[in-house]
């Protein structure tokens, strides 16, 4: 990580040296690896790449971060949106081999019913607790935005030696079953999971809630540079 922060073109170079067919990375690491290209005045760099797979995943990802990495040299049908959480072992959600598509300025991170068929399943749940159960949440209906939940058979059973977070992985939902909270805001629509942000980082304006991203973006926009 620290020395593609230092060299971001690093990334790039490597996928053309070795003729990569799959990477993968966060958001913000095709953001700089874009603004460092745009700074080299060269924004296809990943020129004669092969690249069969791009991955992008970790945190809500930006429309104009797609079109960055087609600027790149990445074929649109090789980007990859997808989400997982390391505790729930791993991928919970694929766009593979389908359109990215893109609502309310949010990217899908994939289709859910590729990962039920092997018993991980995804809900959207109440952000607070309610009622006299400190960890019981109400799911919520299609298009709402709440917490993601993940319930699956690979799911650890806490974290080493902080069982002070080991309520996490025991949360009851409204359907009578246990599932680990992520802290992520996100919502379902169409069996399509849309991430938008981390619950701990929402401001809530005149009872109206901002997500940090949103903000981001707009500021980027305004200066790329």
């Amino acid at each position: 990580p620290i020395d593609f922060i230092r060299k971001p073109l690093l990334w790039a170079n490597m996928i053309e040296t070795f003729d990569g067919t799959h990477t993968s990375g966060p958001n913000f690491s095709y953001a700089l690896l874009a603004k460092r290209m745009k700074a080299a005045n060269n924004r296809k760099l990943i020129r004669g790449s092969k690249m069969m797979r791009a991955g992008i995943a970790a945190e809500p990802i930006a429309p104009k971060t797609i079109q960055d990495m087609v600027d790149m040299g990445i074929s649109r049908n090789a980007i990859y949106p997808c989400y997982g959480m390391a505790e729930c072992c791993a991928g919970t959600a694929s766009a593979l081999g389908e359109e990215v598509r893109v609502m309310d300025g949010n990217v899908s991170s994939g289709l859910l019913a590729r990962t039920a068929k092997y018993g991980m399943y995804v809900r959207i749940a109440s952000a607070k607790e309610s009622g006299d159960d400190r960890y019981h949440r109400e799911i919520l209906s299609d298009g709402e935005v709440g917490e993601i939940f993940i319930r699956t058979p690979s799911m650890a059973n806490g974290y080493w030696k902080k069982p002070e977070l080991d309520h996490r992985f025991r949360v009851n939902l409204s359907d009578g079953e246990e599932y680990f909270a992520t802290g992520d805001l996100g919502k379902v629509v169409d069996d399509r999971l849309y991430v938008v942000g981390r619950s701990k980082e929402l401001i809530i304006v005149n009872g109206r809630n901002v997500y940090p991203t949103d903000i981001e973006r707009v500021v980027e926009v305004e200066y790329p540079d």
